[in-house]
């Protein structure tokens, strides 16, 4: 005698092929909505369509710097009379922005954060200079 057994517990194969289109789809999805969001913060705050370049204007402490030259590792790092140099934000990619910053007393003035910052690019420095006054 064979027990008859209810249709609700046979459950159709899933087929692998879908499983793998799903996961695929998954995949492509987050990697463009990531890609998406990299672009969007780079032309937002950095103004360049390409995150992996040096940009040639960040906005950084409610201000605008402009893209200067390359400056010597030791140059950006010792400043007679700064503050220590110290990393004040991230760039395009994530990459660390560093800079003198001003001092808490000169801050409470409404003295700008930084006069320049700094993107590491190789054994040197991209500057980037305060554009306009105070």
């Amino acid at each position: 005698m064979t027990i008859p057994v209810p249709r609700r517990a046979v459950r159709p194969a899933v087929s692998r092929r879908r499983v793998r289109a799903v996961v695929v789809t998954g995949l492509a999805t987050f990697v463009l909505v990531a890609a998406l969001i990299i672009e969007g913060r780079s032309v937002l705050f950095f103004h360049t369509l390409a995150p992996w370049s040096s940009p040639p204007r960040i906005h950084f402490c409610g201000r605008d710097y402009h893209r200067g030259g390359l400056v010597p590792a030791d140059g950006a790092e010792v400043v007679v009379g700064a503050s220590p140099f110290q990393q004040l934000a991230r760039g395009p990619l994530w990459q660390p922005l560093y800079g003198h910053p001003a001092s808490p007393h000169l801050r409470a003035t409404g003295a700008p954060c930084a006069m320049v910052l700094y993107l590491r690019q190789g054994d040197r420095y991209r500057s980037y200079a305060l554009s306009g006054g105070p």
